[in-house]
């Protein structure tokens, strides 16, 4: 009898049920993930032991798990939604993730901390192209500052991964008696199925972002298809299943299942993007989406020094930087590019208009918005994403230029140069913020953001090199977003007035402004 009892204790929290989910995908911008090595560069790029960059699976539950704390926070925030709209809670992303460890955790018993019942598989990068990516840090006069000179690795967009993840059910989760076991099995695994599907449409809106400097237009990607494979381990048909089940039985079943074919899809039900992107509506995102459309009005020149693949030299002096993808080349403006722009022109508008009187003071000024400016100062990360931004349209031209000895108006010897600029286009300068920012610094932002709009869209501000011969204006191409709605003063309930007034009295240091 007591053995009886006791084999009954054992089996309480025996594993009920258990899915695999497989999602493919591609990079819709650069991946900046680290190994912490500078060999190469100033931040070498990840690699397996063939030399394939990869996700780490540990780095891609972590975004993850940030990004749905970040769900339930805008979600309690929000006066729109009652209790019963929030999808979960934080109580289910510890169930499913596993409890923190607390700072005073050898304080609490250990039964209170849980494993993570996700486990998330490394994701190789397929035809995957290691690019190198130059940096510099400009100062007021806009040239370099000393020792502001760094480059990076990153994988380019345009590579396809696969993410595996697997969820286990146990007995405890499921919180039933025996008889009610199948019927909580199918709640449990909906319930963990939705919960990954929330991260999942993170990952479609572009607001969960994946490796490093994702603040900066790295690291967004595009689902194409997810796939699940459910078992119930309390069938013995299905057990006997899982035994002999692999990934690659799971790759064939994919296969027959887009062929038509039931042979090996009976265990497959096909979850299309489609279905997933229904609930990516503006609401229901986390993040502020402000966009800015501009046409270049003449030429752009962001520099490239190496071609695309890492390494490889090219014959030009440099070229636009530009990114290969479904084998055409397209210039790029990256996020950091943008970020600088809007960084120097805001800090401009607050040396002049305020009683801050010299530009490292403005810069610290700024750094509540656009992060720390300095490394001596406290780290403090950005709260504006810049996107990095495709030019639509426009084509490359060579120039090859001389130096001109401006004393005897000959040219200087050695000093003729060829480079690749680009040509006409559009592009979106898209900015994004969380909703878990102030009301007022979201009108702040919104300000200095249209400030911002309208020197570009009247070619007050240059963007990339060469802006003192005419390159990198732009002009309008239609009206400004603000999280999908027009940013009119038609649309807007406060007018345009009221933002940029916003702006100015934060620019001049006032809460208010003075009668």
């Amino acid at each position: 009898m007591k053995q009886k009892n006791r084999r009954k204790k054992n089996s309480g929290n025996r594993i009920c049920g258990r899915f695999y989910i497989i999602i493919k995908g591609k990079l819709e911008s650069p991946v900046l993930i680290g190994s912490g090595e500078d060999e190469n560069s100033d931040y070498d790029v990840i690699l397996d032991s063939e030399g394939n960059p990869f996700f780490p699976g540990s780095s891609v539950a972590g975004a993850m798990r940030s990004y749905l704390k970040k769900v339930i926070e805008v979600k309690r925030k929000s006066e729109k939604d009652s209790q019963e709209k929030i999808e979960f809670t934080k109580d289910a992303l510890e169930d499913l993730f596993g409890v923190e460890q607390d700072d005073n955790s050898f304080l609490y018993p250990a039964e209170k901390e849980r494993q993570s019942r996700l486990y998330v598989y490394d994701a190789k990068l397929e035809d995957a192209q290691i690019i190198k990516r130059d940096g510099i840090c400009l100062n007021e006069y806009k040239t370099t500052q000393d020792m502001g000179k760094f480059d990076l690795q990153a994988v380019s967009a345009g590579a396809s991964f696969i993410l595996r993840f697997e969820v286990i059910q146990r007995q405890d989760n499921l919180q039933c008696d025996d008889y009610e076991l199948e019927t909580a099995l199918e709640a449990a695994q909906k319930k963990d199925l939705k919960i990954l599907e929330l991260a999942i449409q993170g990952i479609m809106s572009g607001e969960l972002r994946l490796g490093g400097k994702s603040h900066r237009g790295f690291g967004k990607l595009t689902i194409e298809e997810m796939n699940l494979f459910p078992f119930n381990m309390m069938k013995q048909r299905e057990a006997r299943d899982w035994l002999s089940w692999d990934w690659e039985e799971a790759y064939e079943s994919i296969a027959h299942t887009k062929n038509g074919s039931t042979e090996k899809g009976e265990k497959c039900k096909r979850v299309r993007p489609i279905d997933l992107e229904s609930d990516c509506s503006e609401e229901n995102q986390t993040e502020h989406k402000f966009v800015i459309p501009l046409e270049i009005e003449q030429t752009l020149l962001v520099r490239q020094y190496e071609d695309l693949e890492f390494g490889e030299k090219m014959n030009l002096n440099c070229r636009q930087l530009q990114m290969d993808m479904d084998k055409k080349k397209y210039a790029v403006i990256p996020g950091s590019t943008w970020a600088g722009a809007v960084r120097s022109k805001i800090a401009s508008l607050v040396l002049q208009v305020s009683e801050i009187g010299n530009w490292e003071s403005v810069q610290s000024y700024l750094d509540i918005f656009f992060g720390t400016w300095k490394q001596d100062n406290p780290l403090n990360q950005s709260k504006l994403v810049f996107e990095e931004s495709i030019v639509d349209g426009g084509k490359p031209l060579s120039i090859t230029r001389n130096a001109v000895d401006r004393f005897t108006g000959g040219t200087v010897l050695g000093a003729l140069f060829t480079e690749e600029i680009w040509v006409g286009g559009q592009v979106n300068l898209t900015v994004r913020w969380s909703k878990n920012v102030s009301e007022e610094n979201t009108n702040i932002i919104c300000g200095l953001l249209y400030i911002v709009a309208k020197e570009l869209q009247n070619g007050f501000l240059s963007v990339g090199g060469e802006t003192s011969v005419g390159r990198g204006t732009f002009r309008s191409a239609g009206e400004i977003k603000f999280d999908g709605a027009l940013f009119t003063n038609e649309k807007l309930e406060k007018g345009l007035q009221f933002y940029t007034k916003k702006a100015l009295n934060w620019c001049k240091g006032q809460e208010e402004e003075d009668a």
